[in-house]
């Protein structure tokens, strides 16, 4: 899974492909099923991709997608809640780090 998300990183975005990509997203969803116990694989792929993606997709379709709520609103939600905390807490590190260099007397 981590070598197609990489692979999809290189697209370039634009308004046709943020077309396609809401009409994967619609296939996606509406073809397989939310699984109570885990994620479904392809959807957590296509949330995972969208979640890392989301300042890049704007445009009225996937505006319109996100405003029916729903299973994929709610996978990319989590996804999103993720990235925030992984960012987060590589911020802290990084913060301890300059912290633990000043007080070593270390230079900035």
């Amino acid at each position: 899974m981590q070598d197609v998300l990489r692979s999809l990183n290189f697209l370039p975005p634009d308004t046709t492909l943020v077309t396609k990509i809401v009409s994967l997203i619609q296939y996606t969803y509406a073809h397989t099923d939310s699984l109570a116990t885990s994620e479904e694989p392809l959807r957590k792929l296509v949330s995972t991709f969208v979640a890392s993606k989301l300042a890049l997709l704007s445009g009225p379709s996937f505006d319109c997608l996100m405003a029916e709520g729903g299973d994929f609103a709610v996978d990319v939600m989590s996804q999103t809640r993720r990235e925030v905390s992984t960012l987060k807490r590589k911020v802290e590190e990084l913060e301890r780090s300059e912290s633990d260099t000043d007080s070593d007397g270390g230079v900035l």
